[in-house]
């Protein structure tokens, strides 16, 4: 998978846990570790803790390319009606909220790797 990725260029990637209230993951999650092998940056990688709350703005003021998103945060119909009252961050705009079944990605498992499929694919197609 890693030569497969190899190419794409870096991209801005923020991983929401949950909606209320907003988590995300640091460097200290294997989801973070996910997204850097599939050449993402997570925005929230520096924050303290594990899965820290933020603000809706934090997430606005970085501006990420890419918008994953934990299926357990709620259905996918309330995901996108969330995320499309923000058309200024780029993910949203680029149409590039994408529901990552969190079975394959949350744990170190056997699994793991169709997670990583599909965490790579999203970021590969976020196009500049």
């Amino acid at each position: 998978m890693q030569k497969q990725y190899a190419r794409v260029p870096s991209k801005k990637v923020f991983y929401q846990l949950s909606l209320q209230p907003l988590l995300t993951v640091t460097h200290r999650s294997v989801i973070s570790e996910v997204i850097e092998q599939c050449h993402g940056e997570n925005i929230f990688g520096r924050a303290v803790g594990v899965a820290p709350q933020i603000g809706i703005e934090d997430v606005v003021e970085k501006n990420p390319a890419v918008i994953l998103v934990s299926e357990q945060a709620g259905d996918a119909a309330a995901i996108q009606k969330f995320w499309a009252r923000y058309p200024q961050i780029d993910a949203v705009h680029n149409h590039r909220v994408v529901v990552i079944h969190s079975d394959l990605i949350e744990r170190y498992g056997p699994r793991i790797l169709q997670g990583m499929q599909q965490v790579c694919q999203a970021i590969a197609s976020a196009q500049d």
